[in-house]
């Protein structure tokens, strides 16, 4: 076969089409023949994400630089991501801390019968 033409590594997981023929690709002319009549090629993947989990991916391809995905100008609910961020945060240090100062556990004697035996603190 030919060699290919674009040879990338992308910077996250896609899903891969079951069929060969269901990748989405199109070849369009996004510049006229008086300027050198170049021409593009979109491929169209689908994010490999949990189900009902929004990824912002920070790049494209891993040799790419990456962008903060709330500098994208009209991103819906970029001010209030950074708003959920710091809640976040807060949440998992108040967690945290909880945790830290939660007493251990404490011995259940269960006995012969594996009952437990109210009175067993009491008699020693």
């Amino acid at each position: 076969g030919a060699a290919p033409l674009l040879e990338v590594q992308l910077a996250y997981p896609v899903e891969l089409p079951d069929e060969e023929d269901e990748l989405a690709w199109e070849v369009t002319d996004y510049e006229p023949d008086s300027l050198g009549g170049r021409r593009a090629l979109r491929i169209t993947l689908r994010k490999r994400a949990l189900p009902g989990v929004v990824v912002w991916w920070t790049r494209a391809l891993a040799t790419e630089a990456e962008i903060d995905p709330l500098s994208i100008p009209g991103r819906r609910r970029a001010a209030k991501a950074e708003g959920m961020q710091s809640v976040w945060e807060q949440a998992q240090a108040m967690f945290k801390q909880k945790v830290a100062e939660r007493a251990p556990p404490a011995m259940l004697d269960l006995g012969e019968g594996g009952e437990a035996d109210e009175g067993a603190e009491e008699r020693e």
